[in-house]
């Protein structure tokens, strides 16, 4: 079994912008990422 990450980023409205995977061997990128992400936009 391969772990994943399911990733869905939707704008306002719920539209969907993106969806895929991450695998567990990237998760650190992954929440580096997500942390980046809130700091840009707070």
């Amino acid at each position: 079994m391969i772990g994943l990450h399911h990733i869905f980023l939707a704008d306002n409205h719920g539209k969907l912008i993106y969806g895929g995977f991450v695998i567990w061997s990237h998760s650190e990128q992954l929440q580096a990422a997500i942390r980046q992400i809130k700091k840009d936009l707070t």
